[in-house]
């Protein structure tokens, strides 16, 4: 069960975004932590934890078609057990942010129902759910910033402009990825409304900016040549590769599997770059 867990709750994501709380803390704090920026990044990780658990119960039938190896279409785990996970991940998010403070828990209360109202309405909005995707997972710079009693400067700005943009284009692409499993299901994305071909130029051009993007949190770094280093063999090169297979060989859903793959590449390596900060 523990690992039909681990499958269900995406735990790469969760540690992911635990990882960009960090780099907002870590920016406001000086590079200390303390026992408030750690309880955020635990926070930040239920959080995802609870928005993955909630999209696979509300696409427990959709996933029939595109995941069946998923841990609720594939009959691994139930629709109850995926419900109790869920709200366990919810839980636990609001009380680890509301040891830190009440604004935190209170943020981190707009990020649950975000996700929540995501998986319900918005994931089938064309590029609005996208948007709101992106915007969630980079408010984990901030969430993190703000258990270090900071706010806003423009190397956080930086840095969440940064995730923003790098999941975005991993979003579009995304879309193409499950556009035949999108349309029977009546999902108005990019790629079901557009088409593959266009949702593949909008993808180009979302990863040329997410490239010249990840290189404005070096500006402010006290070592910058350390998170360009990391950030070129991290984030440009795999996003470069995949805008290249996007751009030329991409007519079919099924056609994207290595670009994908590409750009999870790139997310994996700007949380490593980000953490060279």
């Amino acid at each position: 069960m523990l690992r039909q867990i681990l499958v269900l709750i995406r735990v790469r994501s969760c540690l992911a975004g635990a990882a960009v709380s960090i780099v907002g803390s870590r920016i406001v704090s000086g590079g200390s932590l303390g026992l408030e920026e750690i309880a955020a990044s635990f926070s930040v990780a239920f959080a995802i934890a609870f928005a993955q658990t909630y999209n696979d119960v509300v696409d427990r039938f959709l996933d029939e078609v595109d995941k069946p190896w998923r841990p609720l279409p594939s009959g691994r785990m139930s629709l109850l057990a995926a419900r109790r996970v869920g709200a366990v991940a919810a839980a636990l998010s609001l009380s680890t942010a509301l040891t830190v403070s009440l604004g935190l828990a209170l943020f981190c209360l707009v990020v649950l129902l975000l996700s929540w109202a995501y998986s319900m309405y918005w994931k089938g909005t064309v590029l609005l759910g996208n948007l709101v995707v992106a915007v969630l997972a980079s408010t984990a710079v901030p969430y993190g910033a703000l258990a270090s009693g900071g706010a806003l400067s423009l190397q956080l700005l930086a840095v969440q402009a940064t995730v923003f943009t790098v999941v975005l284009a991993h979003e579009v692409v995304k879309t193409i990825r499950d556009a035949d499993g999108d349309a029977l299901a009546g999902l108005s994305t990019l790629a079901t409304r557009a088409g593959v071909s266009v949702a593949a130029r909008v993808a180009v051009g979302l990863i040329g900016i997410s490239v010249l993007v990840c290189v404005t949190p070096a500006l402010n770094a006290p070592r910058p040549s350390l998170y360009l280093a990391v950030a070129l063999a991290g984030i440009v090169v795999p996003s470069l590769l995949a805008a290249c297979l996007l751009a030329t060989r991409v007519q079919r859903a099924q056609d994207v599997a290595k670009p994908f793959a590409l750009l999870r590449l790139a997310w994996g390596g700007m949380v490593l770059a980000l953490l060279m900060l």
